[in-house]
């Protein structure tokens, strides 16, 4: 998995993307897709002035982890959402459940309270992530719980994770 750290990177500096469109001439709408990584591929232009104007290396820029992950739906009702994750490096893959409970939802102020369970051996993996391909992980998990609890416009979300071995006790 490879991710942008255009965020990171402008939160050290203090800049916003508005600066780097001034300074760079880059469009807002590349840099808003990189700063979000949503994008699905840079201009080696692009990454030129990036890297010439917070001085940093590619590496510094693009981050590569071998982790990968696939989400799917695999049972929901209007309260628990159970999630089929397939994760790990490429060719040692496992598949785990993770739970998500809806444990309060207020439409009047746009705000959920999510609990994820996690299984132990994913937990574990994505806390020896890099933060920015672990959050990536848990928005992706976030995001799809939501859509399959039919929850729209929401603008507060507070989360509650635990893992299936703190769940047992």
């Amino acid at each position: 998995m490879i991710r942008c750290n255009l965020a990171v990177l402008l939160a050290e500096r203090g800049l916003k993307i508005a600066d780097v469109w001034r300074k760079t001439g880059i469009s807002r709408t590349t840099l808003h897709s990189l700063y979000h990584n949503t994008s699905t591929g840079i201009q080696w232009d692009t990454l030129d002035r990036l890297c010439s104007l917070l001085r940093v290396e590619p590496g510094d820029l693009l981050l590569y982890s071998p982790f990968e992950f696939q989400i799917e739906a695999e049972d929901w009702d209007d309260k628990l959402v159970s999630l089929k994750v397939k994760y790990g490096a490429r060719g040692a893959t496992r598949i785990g459940t993770v739970d998500v409970l809806l444990d309060y939802q207020d439409n009047d102020t746009r705000k959920v309270i999510l609990h994820i369970v996690y299984p132990d051996d994913l937990y574990n993996q994505l806390k020896s992530l890099q933060p920015v391909f672990s959050q990536h992980v848990e928005h992706e998990v976030i995001y799809n719980a939501l859509r399959y609890l039919s929850i729209e416009d929401v603008d507060d979300i507070e989360t509650v994770l635990t893992t299936k071995e703190d769940n047992d006790e």
